[in-house]
Order: structure tokens, then sequence, then C-alpha cells
């Protein structure tokens, strides 16, 4: 079974920011940068996902025969309670999905994906800028606005992942915008 690459790849830059605990990122966090974060908890979340993404490339790639069983169990525990975090935080979304249009439930379900990171990790909320979010959503082709309600995208991620990929340059971008922006 084919991996759907960039689907997961727009869900994991979501969750991503909503662990950044963005003030006033109007471009996105993540286009930034730690030099564009704006605030130490932002710097500090970027700086942390950079840091722990170049130590599996440098063990990796330096050699993979030296990785300790420690290393593998460090790695392995990161990951999994990131993914379980995720997994969680994806649910409460979908558990929330509210609304008469495809955007309205991918916008409520993506607050509470961001809420449930957030105060899991014991930090404020990030809003989303909800009337901008709906406008911008409401532009996408109906195929791409029923891949970021978070039901449908998790129900059909074969079908989500060739949206995605055959989205118009820029969509991705303008998703992780909306995300990113308060």
């Amino acid at each position: 079974m084919r991996t759907p690459r960039r689907l997961s790849l727009f869900f994991f830059v979501v969750f991503s920011l909503s662990l950044a605990a963005c003030d006033g990122c109007e471009d996105g966090c993540a286009a930034k940068g730690e030099e564009g974060a704006s605030t130490p908890k932002e710097r500090s979340a970027l700086s942390e996902a950079e840091d722990f993404a170049a130590e599996i490339d440098a063990t990796v790639s330096d050699d993979v025969e030296a990785l300790t069983q420690a290393d593998i169990d460090r790695f392995r525990t990161e990951l999994e309670n990131m993914l379980k975090l995720l997994a969680e935080a994806t649910q409460a979304g979908i558990d929330a999905e509210r609304g008469d249009s495809h955007c309205e439930r991918a916008l409520t379900g993506m607050r509470a994906l961001v809420d449930h990171v957030a105060e899991k990790r014991g930090e404020p909320a990030r809003p989303i800028d909800g009337p901008a979010f709906i406008q911008t959503c409401e532009g996408f082709d109906v195929e791409i606005q029923r891949c970021i309600v978070l039901s449908y995208s998790q129900a059909h991620q074969d079908e989500c992942s060739a949206v995605i990929d055959a989205a118009p340059p820029g969509t991705v971008e303008r998703i992780q915008a909306l995300l990113g922006s308060n």
C-alpha cells in the first residue's frame, strides 16, 4: 500500500504548528524558521524540533550500526509519544467537528486539535483566525475542502493524498499559513 506522503507531511506540519504555540505569526511559523519566530516558546519549539531532526539525521547518516539500543529506545519512545499525542489530538478534532460546510467542520476540528495539544503540553491555546480560515478554505476546490476535514481525510487517506499531491502550487502553504496565524 502506498504511503500518503504529502498528506502525512501536511498533518505533521499541522501538528508541528500546534506545538509551536505561535504568537503573531501572520505568514506561518514553519516558513519563517527560528529567526522569524516571534516568541521564546515558538523559538524553543522550532529549535527543539530542528535539534531532534538534526540528531536523527546525524545519527542515521553517520553510521546506522553505531546506534545503541538506548538511542533506538529513546527515538522510539519520543516518536511513540508524539504519535500518541497526534492521534489523541486528531480524535479530539474529529469529535469537535461542527458546521454546515466542509470549511466550518475543518475549522472546528483544527481548533480542537490545536487546543488539545496545547492543553496536553500545559501551554496556552493559539487561536486560529476563523473568518480568514473560512474565506481561504472556501476558495479551494471542494475536493480540497473535504480533505482538510479531519474525519474525512482520516477515512479517505489515499484519495486525500492524491488530492493534496494534485493541488495547485501554494495550496498546502496557504493552509499552513492559516493554521499559523492569529
